[in-house]
């Protein structure tokens, strides 16, 4: 897969380049009747412990502040509340949990997989430590599949446009702080 690789490239400076510690951040996750995020999360987390010598951090959004540690895998729940209309997800509003979590663990790359709050705790995190490599993915296009879409039900379809604009504006300001962005086709 990716992780070896992108590390190179990237010049990681790891405290042992044969481990690194790798993170995944998002508010994307659900236990029960998660997406495509959820399913990512499991398959990347067998791939790392199955083919690689990594440490894997993922920290994702849950009922409350739980860390479990299973070998090189951590899983970190940080307690969030129900999103409303949503019973499967929760939103992490706590960024103070989470960059305490990022500075324990000192991921030597943070994937960030969700376009709100989150990013800019990774973002911040390596202000604070500049070694780490931050990637994105960008998953869904949020500025349409969202907020137009959410906005043109609520308000109509001129703050619906003026909004996505808004939206893609943040999210060209949020990304270009990440080391890489992917996208999915």
């Amino acid at each position: 897969m990716f992780v070896q690789p992108l590390a190179a490239a990237l010049g990681v400076a790891a405290r042992d380049r044969a481990s690194l510690t790798i993170c995944d951040l998002t508010q994307s996750y659900s236990p029960a009747g998660g997406g495509g995020i959820s399913t990512y999360l499991r398959e990347k987390r067998d791939y790392v412990l199955n083919h690689t010598p990594h440490q894997l951090l993922q920290i994702v959004p849950g009922p409350e502040d739980r860390v479990t540690v299973n070998g090189r895998h951590i899983f970190a729940e940080v307690g969030a509340e129900p999103v409303r209309g949503s019973p499967n997800y929760r939103f992490i509003l706590r960024t103070d949990a989470v960059r305490d979590l990022l500075e324990h663990y000192r991921p030597d790359i943070i994937e960030s997989l969700c376009p709100w709050v989150l990013p800019w705790t990774a973002i911040n995190h390596r202000r604070d430590f500049p070694a780490t490599t931050l990637v994105a993915g960008y998953r869904t296009d949020f500025p349409n599949a969202h907020v137009h879409r959410v906005v043109e039900a609520k308000a109509g379809n001129l703050a619906a446009r003026f909004m996505r604009m808004l939206a893609y504006g943040y999210a060209e300001i949020t990304y270009r702080e990440f080391d890489r962005v992917y996208t999915l086709s």
